[in-house]
């Protein structure tokens, strides 16, 4: 038995499909008897002697595995995966044995996926100003900053929710902003998102002045940014 091979790191965008390319070593080659494919504690594929054996298959993987027999038989061993969702980001292992040996691999399947323009809704109180920012259609979850026009940090008076949807193919992200009026950051703020797997980045920053009363036009200053809603 030979060592296994270093992992790999495999980074795809969400798409219908995608391949985990593996090419067997020459003592492997010749007439593989047993392939399986895995997902943490999962199984995704098993080959057993030229045939898929697919009884122990996760619920997850039915219907959208697939190995080439024919490609097997000249040493690809890659995995097609369609119907790719956020729930396949993960570690994969291949584990493969002939009556020569056997061989395991594992490979690091990053899944990614570029969000929306955050959208902006605005809502006014008797003293504050609640701003909401919305994306959808990403993954994984992105980082969230609110700064002043001084540069602090005020992330931590924001609260954010993210949330899986369409069965785990991707998030909802809804960041809520309230600036009250005894603030001292003359009411001007920028919110930042960040998704690094894709260098995507959005940087909006909203000034509000005067300071807005329940019915009062509110006068925003807001660098391309889409809004919606309507100040109550």
């Amino acid at each position: 038995m030979r060592p296994s091979e270093a992992p790999v790191r495999l980074d795809v965008h969400l798409k219908p499909h995608v391949r985990l390319d593996v090419h067997l070593k020459p003592h492997i080659r010749l007439k593989p008897r047993v392939l399986v494919w895995v997902h943490g504690d999962e199984v995704v594929h098993s080959y057993h002697k030229a045939t898929d054996n697919l009884e122990g298959q996760s619920p997850a993987y039915k219907g959208r595995s697939q190995l080439s027999p024919d490609q097997l038989a000249v040493g690809d061993a890659s995995l097609r995966l369609t119907g790719v969702r956020a729930s396949d980001h993960g570690k994969y292992t291949y584990d493969v044995a002939n009556e020569q040996g056997r061989s395991e691999k594992q490979i690091f399947r990053t899944v990614a996926a570029a969000y929306e323009e955050p959208e902006l809704a605005i809502q006014t109180t008797c003293n504050s100003v609640i701003l909401t920012f919305l994306s959808t259609l990403g993954f994984p979850q992105p980082t969230v900053l609110w700064r002043t026009k001084t540069g602090s940090d005020i992330t931590n008076r924001s609260n954010t929710t993210m949330v899986l949807k369409e069965g785990g193919k991707h998030y909802e992200v809804v960041n809520e902003m309230v600036l009250k009026q005894s603030d001292p950051h003359d009411w001007t703020v920028t919110f930042e998102m960040r998704l690094e797997l894709l260098n995507q980045s959005f940087s909006h920053s909203v000034s509000l002045r005067p300071l807005p009363r329940r019915g009062q036009i509110l006068h925003i200053l807001n660098k391309g940014l889409p809004k919606q809603g309507t100040i109550l």
